[in-house]
């Protein structure tokens, strides 16, 4: 697990990133960890595929987990998932990406919005949707009100806590 803080569009935030998720069928119990940690953390889980490969067993898997298990592990906390079809770049989708954001949407998850991590393309939707989040939980979303009151508190439960969930590879 890899944790930190950063920005997105000057939305500031704090990350967690639960590892690549696996294919041995069950969920391991450090990944099973990994994961409960993050979304109890989190106001916001980001699912993250790579549209170039598509949806496949593992996807459905943790899907499927997640779906079972959100209330549980957050104690009912309203979470909120977004699933994001990664490696989308360029203003023409072709027929694969288009294939795996058709087949995110049996997931169970919510609509999947296309980025590519690498290019920027879809952050300031995605930035958007996160600010919106904060904004309904009443977390800071103004860099600006950060800077001045940073140095007289924590401000971890100021900002929203983003969790980063998908397979190996898929650009988290």
């Amino acid at each position: 697990r890899k944790e930190g803080r950063g920005m997105i569009i000057g939305l500031p935030l704090n990350v967690v990133d639960t590892g690549g998720l696996d294919d041995r069928g069950s969920i391991s119990g450090s990944i099973q960890n990994q994961i409960e940690f993050a979304l109890e953390y989190a106001d916001v889980i980001l699912y993250m595929l790579d549209s170039r490969v598509g949806v496949d067993s593992i996807d459905i898997h943790y899907s499927k987990w997640l779906r079972s298990n959100l209330g549980r592990v957050t104690n009912n906390k309203s979470n909120k998932v977004i699933v994001l079809a990664n490696k989308a770049e360029g203003g023409h989708l072709s027929d694969k990406i288009l294939d795996t954001i058709a087949d995110a949407y049996r997931l169970g998850l919510g609509e999947p919005l296309p980025i590519s991590a690498a290019h920027g393309d879809g952050m300031s939707d995605l930035a958007q949707m996160l600010i919106e989040i904060a904004e309904i939980k009443g977390l800071e979303t103004d860099i600006d009100n950060i800077i001045k009151n940073e140095h007289k508190d924590d401000i971890t439960d100021k900002i929203i806590q983003i969790a980063i969930m998908g397979r190996p590879n898929v650009g988290k």
